[in-house]
């Protein structure tokens, strides 16, 4: 950590940063780009892709070390910024105020996708305690929508009818709880791993255990040693993969006829399918 006294050499590590930016042909915005202490100050810490970085004292004991063995005296915590969490709830509210028309059944379709792509994309930091306050607040949201929906029936009626406990049911479909979403840590890179250092299988692998991949695809990931079956590349962060059916029969399951593909692999073997 770099205190504020420690200015000059802030701005040395900043026109570092951007020496390195512009070999790949980038540049820090000026506009969005701030010098901020994460532990003191009037705003410490700062906000970056919907988290905010913080540093919190704590006791010598609960704290890591520096390399010279000694307590650093706080932690680094992270946590879905206040804007992220703003936008999410406008979102849910904007879904609702339009929905009166509808039954609930079609409001948790709606809700879901937003509640389960929302919570899976920061879950990786301390997100217990905001996911609990996201549900908290959309079922207030929820009860509001239902009252304005039901206006001569009585509350106690409607919880009845919408609720299973906690839970906003209709119809047999059920709301996605915030809170019910696992916290999985972030795996960090290696110290001496780079996305430039041609070593693709180490990103491939580490590609594959990141996301959200079903047991099937991470079956014939490994298989594939995490190559395309097609194209023979790597597969990397970003890539849009799918399964490929050899026999072009989708209940033909079985993993020798299964290929993992890029989706634009996967095109190119149906056309090469259909001109044979």
């Amino acid at each position: 950590m770099i205190l504020h006294q420690d200015r000059d050499r802030l701005e040395e590590i900043k026109a570092v940063v951007e020496a390195w930016l512009a070999t790949a042909g980038l540049s820090l915005s000026q506009e969005k780009t701030r010098i901020a202490h994460t532990l003191c100050g009037s705003e410490p810490g700062f906000d970056f892709l919907g988290f905010t970085f913080r540093h919190h004292r704590v006791g010598k004991h609960k704290t890591g070390k520096n390399t010279h063995g000694k307590a650093l005296g706080f932690k680094t915590v992270i946590t879905p910024s206040k804007e992220a969490q703003r936008r999410h709830l406008t979102k849910l509210k904007a879904i609702l105020k339009k929905s009166h028309s509808l039954s609930g059944r079609q409001v948790i379709e709606r809700l879901n996708p937003l509640i389960r792509g929302w919570c899976h994309y920061h879950r990786h930091v301390q997100s217990q305690r905001i996911f609990a306050r996201m549900e908290h607040l959309l079922a207030l949201k929820l009860r509001k929508w239902q009252y304005r929906k039901h206006q001569n029936t009585g509350k106690k009626v409607l919880q009845g009818r919408y609720w299973d406990g906690y839970t906003f049911t209709w119809g047999g479909r059920a709301l996605v709880h915030h809170g019910a979403t696992e916290i999985v840590r972030h795996r960090k890179v290696a110290a001496d791993r780079s996305p430039y250092d041609g070593d693709w299988l180490y990103w491939s692998i580490r590609y594959r255990t990141n996301r959200l991949w079903r047991g099937r695809s991470v079956k014939l990931h490994q298989r594939q040693q995490g190559r395309c079956g097609r194209c023979g590349q790597y597969f990397q962060s970003g890539d849009k993969v799918e399964v490929h059916h050899r026999d072009r029969d989708r209940r033909n399951r079985r993993l020798e006829n299964l290929l993992l593909v890029h989706k634009h692999c996967h095109y190119a073997l149906h056309r090469e399918v259909r001109c044979q």
